[in-house]
């Protein structure tokens, strides 16, 4: 009883399966056919041709009127505190546990930083 109940509860394997759409939503199934088509994938997804240039990658100018007003201390305070700790750090080097353990002058400090580093990017 105990061997049928374990046939009837066991999940079943499932097999890989080896195959894969063409472009054309082909299914294709022999090997040779497969890795073709990886390849062709891969170099798609990798086409530099397909890609936007740094020209379209670079931001848009904004005028004095149209940009926003600045960050607020409150605002900072809130995005600090909902950084998750123990992450890869991001392009300036800093950790999160850091930024975090910064008392208000220093955080002030950073604000206006970034305050200044933004109209630079506009000038």
């Amino acid at each position: 009883m105990h061997q049928k109940v374990k046939e009837l509860s066991e999940r079943k394997k499932r097999r890989p399966t080896n195959a894969i759409n063409d472009r054309d939503e082909t299914k294709l199934t022999e090997s040779r056919q497969v890795q073709s088509r990886w390849k062709e994938y891969i170099e798609d997804l990798y086409d530099k041709s397909s890609k936007p240039s740094d020209d379209e990658m670079k931001p848009a100018s904004v005028g004095e009127d149209s940009m926003g007003p600045d960050i607020l201390y409150d605002e900072f305070e809130k995005a600090l505190s909902e950084l998750k700790n123990g992450k890869a750090t991001g392009i300036d080097g800093i950790p999160a546990e850091i930024l975090k353990a910064l008392v208000r002058t220093d955080k002030t400090s950073c604000l206006r930083s970034f305050w200044i580093f933004t109209e630079k990017l506009n000038d």
